[in-house]
């Protein structure tokens, strides 16, 4: 095969340009798309941060311990026979103690 006949070859399966109306319409589309975001993204996207920001920090924080309750789930544990196994038992059995009622100022006190 010539050089010639592998051009021949190759013209047969050249792709062809798109017609030229095509490429009115692709330009059309182009232009007519908003160039901009809508102005509630940015707000959107600082909320959804500050959002993600305040989980990871509440969840990094420690609950307070309860001097009288880790009594009481250690009386539990050592009944129970000691142990880690009677430890979480333990956890498990004693309700955490809900916390005081706030009171409205210079409401009356009860007796």
């Amino acid at each position: 095969m010539h050089h010639e006949e592998l051009e021949a070859a190759l013209r047969r399966y050249r792709p062809r340009d798109p017609r030229p109306e095509l490429r009115r319409r692709v330009l059309e589309a182009a232009r007519a798309a908003p160039a901009e975001m809508p102005w509630y993204w940015g707000p959107l996207a600082a909320a959804a941060i500050v959002v993600l920001w305040t989980a990871v920090h509440a969840s990094r924080i420690e609950p307070e311990r309860d001097p009288l309750r880790d009594m009481q789930v250690a009386r539990i544990a050592e009944m129970l026979g000691g142990g880690e196994d009677a430890a979480r038992h333990a956890e498990l059995i004693v309700p955490p103690r809900l916390p005081e009622p706030l009171t409205s100022f210079g409401a009356e006190q009860p007796w």
